[in-house]
């Protein structure tokens, strides 16, 4: 693997010129630059010239890009999280024509439903962050 970055390495650097130290115990080859002006050195390592808070150039190749889910909003306004992996979400049916609806089903539909156990495989995706 280090031998890989090290070419990689080499490759990108071609401008420069490396001095390589083989170490024969453990056949590592360092490289170390051998001369570099100021401003060489910081348009190559950080061509904004702000500072970084990486020690070597490594470090910048075995960074991994991070992506990022996306909540699928209609989930995220119909259902709320709750400890333990719980989701719950308020019933429908007592927005309109409650004129014959009894008062017993009225209190039934003001209260909150969960979320049952293949919804919250669904849900799990749907709301990744929740």
């Amino acid at each position: 693997m280090t031998s890989l970055l090290v070419r990689t390495l080499q490759n990108t650097c071609r401008s420069f010129f490396w001095h390589t130290n083989v170490q024969t115990s453990s056949r590592i080859a360092s490289k170390v630059p051998i001369t570099h002006t100021s401003q060489s050195f910081q348009t190559f390592w950080n061509p904004a010239g702000a500072r970084t808070f990486f020690s070597s150039p490594l470090a910048l190749l075995k960074r991994k890009k991070k992506y990022k889910l996306k909540t699928n909003h209609a989930a995220a306004n119909r259902w709320k999280a709750l400890a333990k992996h719980q989701f719950k979400r308020s019933r429908e049916g007592k927005a309109h024509g409650n004129v014959s609806k009894s008062p017993a089903r009225m209190n039934r539909l003001g209260m909150d439903a969960f979320a049952k156990p293949y919804h919250k495989r669904h849900l799990k995706k749907l709301l990744p962050y929740a």
